[in-house]
């Protein structure tokens, strides 16, 4: 079953295929994920709907401090199955200090939201403190990755 707190785009669902594909040959599993959701009401700050396989973010962490981050992210993992996987879809910080559109971006998400654009290495620290651990990061076509994160 894949959870998701997300709104699907034409890259999205490429990006979802290749994971559903890639994670099909890994486990010789059924060639198709099954896309489905239902509205569960509540607060991901408390605690997220258990026994997930996945579970799909697509730009819910860059809202929130790192603090609120790493509580949302902690309860996808206490949600999710031992072999599950939490799919973090967000646009990333390149890294140096070349100038980037994303770096603007970032500031305008600390005075609007009091959230932030991060870099590959500060998801992997979020993830770490929510007890999982940055598996890979998979690029699309558009300025969002997907970064597919499972438990430590």
């Amino acid at each position: 079953m894949i959870l998701g707190l997300f709104l699907v785009s034409s890259t999205w669902a490429a990006a979802m295929g290749s994971f559903c594909r890639q994670s099909s040959r890994a486990t010789r599993t059924s060639p198709v994920c099954s896309l489905t959701s239902h509205p569960v009401a509540g607060s991901f700050f408390e605690s997220v709907p258990q026994g997930a396989d996945v579970y799909v973010l697509k730009k819910v962490i860059h809202d929130w401090n790192d603090k609120q981050a790493v509580a949302i992210l902690r309860n996808c993992r206490d949600a999710v199955t031992p072999h599950g996987r939490v799919l973090v879809a967000e646009t990333i910080i390149p890294a140096g200090n070349e100038p980037s559109p994303i770096k603007l971006i970032d500031a305008n998400m600390l005075v609007v939201t009091g959230g932030a654009e991060r870099t590959q290495a500060e998801y992997a620290a979020l993830f770490a403190a929510a007890g999982l651990r940055l598996k890979r990061v998979i690029s699309t076509s558009q300025p969002i990755s997907v970064l597919e994160a499972g438990p430590i």
